[in-house]
């Protein structure tokens, strides 16, 4: 009976289709820790306020149980290689940003049976063991997925080629959840650079009750009923405490990107993935205090190491590339016979201000389909053949093919989301130029 209690307290409320569950307490409890200064806090040296919001991607609103993907893949993973690359402007955030169902739909269509509606539950861990495995995509390269998907899409050896190289080399936990150790754990992980992934129950009125300030203040019953659960969970539960508290709170996870010691008493800036109409921006300040209760997971994640903005060659692994030209150009993608050749990002400024083209480069040339942004908020999809657009006809593809709909339809989507203002219409040719790496 204890045992089904305990998985019972683990299933979270669909209310707002978040899809969390608690990590196994002993898979937790023997993650290792980040390192943490003792002396932390204790001198004038910590600033009393810190952000790395102007490296967060676009506030974007997530699809049924999808939270662990977006807090870990769309939030944390992009904003982190945001920092170390130096991308603050909005083009190209959007255009590197990570796909958030990428690792939440590999996890789900092995191990859940209502994967199909969406509804599929999930731990950090196991997205995050996802991302330390098989990588990552990114949100623009085909195919381009849904939370829906199935996974057998992802799992080529040809996918392979352009996840594995944003394997990341490790995941760590913030100490002391629950006490005030963590809070100071986890500003000090911000000062290093490193958003932080939050994993937390909230009270259902958290859906509704964020100010436009972005001010959360839960009341002290429904703290106390958190705490009072959460300090139990090695402990027998009632099917009716189970119960109770499963109709008035839910797992959530969001991503920690900035605190600010003067707000609220000292609070921490947090980004969701509800959309940018919720709350400040999309954001929200969970409060140093409430944090401690709220909260049962905390994690950052470990970089491969050989990431450096300063060099022409940022980072490079098997045929994958980051490379910065003179111009401010970069192009980050498959890379072979000193060429683009396969899935790939080329950034440049042109007149008209920033523009990412992502899609399938053949010998530097586009080859395959496209998606273009521009700083215009403008994003442009198209079908190209040896660098030219072409309108009716690709690889024996019409607009009526499924696939060139299937295209169609998720850039459409994703045109929404980015809040294009001007109609989709083609793109005109991209001319690369000729360029080797050495």
């Amino acid at each position: 009976m204890r045992k089904l209690l305990l998985i019972l307290l683990f299933i979270p409320v669909l209310s707002f289709s978040q899809g969390l569950l608690p990590s196994s307490i002993t898979n937790y409890e023997n993650l290792k820790s980040v390192e943490f200064d003792e002396q932390f806090g204790l001198t004038e040296s910590v600033p009393e306020f810190f952000s790395l919001e102007k490296y967060v991607p676009n506030v974007l609103k997530q699809q049924g149980n999808s939270c662990t993907g977006f807090s870990i893949f769309y939030y944390g993973l992009s904003t982190q290689y945001n920092i170390e690359l130096n991308i603050t402007n909005s083009i190209d955030k959007t255009g590197h940003s990570f796909d958030p169902y990428f690792g939440y739909t590999i996890v789900n269509d092995k191990n859940y049976e209502n994967s199909k509606e969406c509804d599929a539950t999930n731990t950090m861990m196991q997205v995050l063991d996802v991302l330390k495995t098989k990588g990552a995509k990114k949100q623009f390269f085909t195919p381009h997925i849904e939370c829906n998907s199935s996974s057998n899409t992802l799992l080529s050896s040809e996918i392979n080629k352009y996840t594995n190289p944003y394997e990341i080399f490790d995941y760590e936990k913030i100490p002391g959840v629950g006490f005030n150790m963590s809070i100071n754990s986890t500003k000090e992980q911000l000062l290093d650079n490193k958003p932080v992934l939050l994993a937390a129950y909230f009270p259902n009125n958290f859906q509704y009750n964020v100010l436009n300030s972005g001010e959360f203040s839960p009341s002290d019953f429904e703290l106390n009923s958190i705490k009072n659960i959460l300090s139990r969970r090695n402990s027998n539960l009632t099917k009716n405490e189970v119960s109770e508290f499963l109709r008035n709170n839910f797992g959530h996870a969001v991503t920690i990107v900035g605190y600010d010691d003067n707000i609220h008493g000292g609070a921490f800036r947090v980004v969701n993935s509800w959309g940018n109409e919720w709350g400040n921006d999309g954001y929200f300040w969970l409060k140093y205090k409430d944090f401690k209760i709220l909260t049962f997971e905390a994690y950052v994640i470990d970089l491969l190491e050989d990431i450096s903005y300063e060099n022409d060659i940022q980072f490079r692994s098997v045929d994958y590339i980051r490379i910065k030209y003179e111009d401010g150009s970069t192009y980050e993608g498959q890379y072979v016979n000193d060429m683009f050749n396969g899935k790939g990002i080329y950034s440049y400024d042109s007149d008209n201000g920033r523009v990412n083209v992502i899609g399938n480069w053949k010998n530097n040339v586009m080859d395959g389909f496209f998606t273009i942004v521009n700083s215009n908020n403008e994003l442009y999809y198209g079908v190209y053949e040896n660098g030219e657009y072409v309108e009716d006809n690709s690889y024996g593809l019409t607009d009526d093919d499924d696939e060139v709909k299937k295209n169609k339809e998720k850039f459409l989507e994703y045109w929404e989301k980015h809040g294009g203002k001007k109609k989709i219409r083609k793109s005109r040719n991209i001319i690369v130029k000729q360029r080797k790496v050495t």
